[in-house]
């Protein structure tokens, strides 16, 4: 990233300097870099800073417009070369009740776009109890195989007992014969599903995946209204088949909704619980006194009890992801992640020094007189910098730390005591994806942005932290995910869009909180003024960015010049299908 970079040319060389030579505020250290050494009223300064604010905007927008002009040539490449299964395979879902068969669809498709334009279809069947069947299998399977290698090791058969009060039993003879158990009560479900699969409905969901001879009739099955029902022949890009999360699927739609709202509860319900927490963290500096190392206690302890209390949060968000939303695949549960966690950094870091440590005090203040909300931000905002300091400084260990992937270490020494090296390392894989995934790092990445840009006119300091805090991450997360950590399923660019939103929305929030300590701070109009026409073009690039950009589908006429030869990918799994795993031989 780019931004700090830009932000703190003109941040550090010169306000810093002026904050420091002109603030007549007389604060010591670092602190007369900032703005809080800037006394409210200066004749001229703040004419700067508005310059200043109105730089930082700008330059910002223009790298995120030319960073995403430069994402649409790799989208549209990357959907060129998508393997041909994905890239002619549609996902229909809201299928009406009359047509939840696969000779139905095959009729309803055959009648829009002629008999020979659909290769395959494979509707979602409801197969909960097949599913459960299949994971006792695995689990019968796995407990087996470590039996077995226990056997090699110890050279003496292991017992396990059978059921909770049973006898004693040999193990690999029992899960042996536990598994030649579940085959046959497997393959007996299987047939069952099969054989009912004709009836209209019955073991068949509304959704389906629809694969077409052509790209192209794949891209036109994407754009064709086929009902004034909104929540009728729903068409969507399919996942990978690896990343399927096939029991969402099977979800119908009025169970989807109730399972959804129960989800949103429980997103303020966490959010309720976590802000008192958050608040006794801060209040445990001031509560805790260590004598002679309090200096240094006051000043980390906030800043390191939060970071870990917020490292528990994704765990707890992908559940409730999960549990309650319909989310069609597991890279979708990372995106979905990302935006929300990103949201709760924002407020419980972003916000939670505005509020200090006596939040009932603070709350108080704005009920009293919510008009004086800004006002409020604006005073607390500029003396809150030392924080920020010590927050970003963190992240340098909490990124350098990632590098050892102590947790995977762990895991491989554990299962190296029983299994062969080679298997060991593929059951250490992957890393923590609640707190490693894609989403959690995005959004992190996004919060240490969001420090760097909010107070690039209000300490030097931050941006230079921030900027430092930047290339770490560009080094480790270079080497992780390129030479250390295995491959994901990729959805082709939606969280590089989504963390550019977040950008946007971003330097609205910091214009906003400029604005509010302009005119609290500023002599005369002339400032705030500025600032406001500030906010106005940080309001219309956001909404140009989610207007000028198509990025999700590629350009039917770059479909119509032809469709990209088979890839490599299809050569290398031509038995890959969209067929439930369960369902599978």
């Amino acid at each position: 990233m780019h931004l700090d970079e830009l932000a703190g040319r003109i941040d550090e060389p010169v306000l810093g300097s002026l904050h420091a030579l002109y603030g007549q505020g007389a604060l010591k250290s670092f602190e007369c870099l900032t703005l809080a050494n800037v006394v409210p009223l200066h004749p001229w300064m703040y004419h700067v800073h508005s310059l200043a604010i109105i730089y930082v905007v700008v330059v910002t927008k223009m790298t995120v417009f030319q960073a995403q002009e430069g994402f649409l040539r790799r989208r549209f490449g990357w959907m060129k070369g998508m393997p041909a299964l994905r890239a002619s395979t549609i996902l229909v879902e809201g299928i009406p009740k009359d047509y939840r068969s696969e000779e139905k669809l095959t009729e309803f498709f055959a009648e829009t776009f002629g008999p020979s334009a659909v290769a395959s279809i494979h509707i979602v069947k409801h197969t909960q109890k097949l599913a459960s069947l299949v994971a006792d299998r695995e689990s019968a399977e796995s407990s087996r195989r470590e039996a077995e290698l226990q056997f090699k090791k110890d050279d003496k058969r292991p017992t396990t007992r059978a059921g909770l009060m049973g006898e004693t039993v040999d193990s690999i003879d029992h899960y042996s014969q536990e598994r030649q158990t579940l085959d046959a009560a497997i393959s007996a479900e299987r047939s069952r599903i099969k054989d009912t699969a004709h009836v209209v409905g019955g073991v068949n969901s509304s959704s389906a995946f629809v694969t077409f001879k052509t790209r192209r009739d794949a891209a036109i099955a994407t754009y064709v209204r086929y009902s004034a029902e909104e929540n009728y022949w729903i068409m969507k890009h399919t996942p990978e088949t690896s990343d399927i999360r096939w029991g969402d699927l099977q979800r119908d739609a009025q169970s989807s909704t109730m399972q959804s709202v129960a989800g949103y509860l429980c997103l303020a319900g966490v959010f309720l619980s976590f802000s008192p927490l958050c608040l006794a963290i801060s209040m445990a500096a001031e509560e805790i006194d260590l004598g002679y190392f309090q200096p240094a206690w006051a000043a980390l302890a906030p800043t390191i009890g939060l970071t870990l209390l917020l490292g528990f949060l994704p765990t707890i968000l992908l559940l409730i992801f999960k549990t309650f939303f319909t989310l069609r695949s597991e890279t979708l549960a990372q995106h979905e992640l990302q935006v929300w966690y990103f949201w709760f950094l924002t407020i419980f870091v972003i916000l939670l020094p505005v509020f200090g440590t006596n939040f009932r005090s603070f709350a108080q203040e704005v009920a009293n007189n919510p008009g004086e909300l800004l006002d409020l931000m604006a005073d607390k905002i500029p003396s809150s910098t030392g924080f920020f300091n010590t927050f970003i400084a963190l992240q340098w260990t909490t990124v350098c730390f990632e590098m050892t992937r102590n947790a995977n270490l762990a895991k491989f020494i554990l299962y190296s005591a029983l299994y062969p090296k080679e298997e060991a390392k593929a059951r250490a894989e992957p890393e923590d994806q609640d707190y490693n995934g894609i989403g959690g790092r995005s959004a992190r990445c996004n919060l240490n942005l969001m420090v760097g840009i909010i107070f690039s006119t209000l300490s030097p300091l931050v941006s230079i932290l921030a900027l430092v805090c930047f290339l770490l991450q560009r080094l480790v997360f270079g080497y992780l995910t390129v030479f250390a950590e295995t491959k994901k399923p990729d959805l082709g660019g939606h969280f590089w869009v989504e963390s550019l939103r977040q950008i946007l929305q971003v330097v609205l929030m910091y214009v906003v909180v400029m604005l509010g300590i302009v005119v609290r701070r500023s002599p005369n109009y002339t400032p705030p003024v500025l600032v406001l026409l500030g906010v106005v073009y940080a309001v219309i690039s956001l909404i140009r960015f989610e207007t000028q950009f198509r990025w999700e589908v590629l350009p039917f006429t770059e479909i119509v010049k032809g469709g990209a030869p088979d890839t490599e990918a299809d050569k290398a799994s031509p038995a890959e299908t969209y067929d439930q795993p369960e369902m599978r031989e």
